[in-house]
């Protein structure tokens, strides 16, 4: 996104955590560097076993406490 959106767009958190995991599972750094799927560094069980799973923003949610 455009770092100086306009007042009242819709903006999303994500997890760091969260995209460096889900950028190891769809294997962002191969493609970057151009690798060929012959190329490809993975194993038999990379798509059931590097598998993000949902995001989760519990890093940025606050419980509300009662005093």
């Amino acid at each position: 996104m455009d770092a100086s959106q306009d007042v009242g767009t819709t903006a999303f958190l994500i997890s760091a955590k969260w995209v460096k995991k889900y950028k190891r599972y769809i294997l962002f750094d191969q493609f970057s560097f151009g690798y060929t799927e012959e190329k490809m560094n993975i194993t038999e069980d990379h798509w059931t076993k590097a598998h993000p799973g949902p995001i989760k923003n519990n890093e940025f949610i606050e419980e509300d406490k009662e005093n």
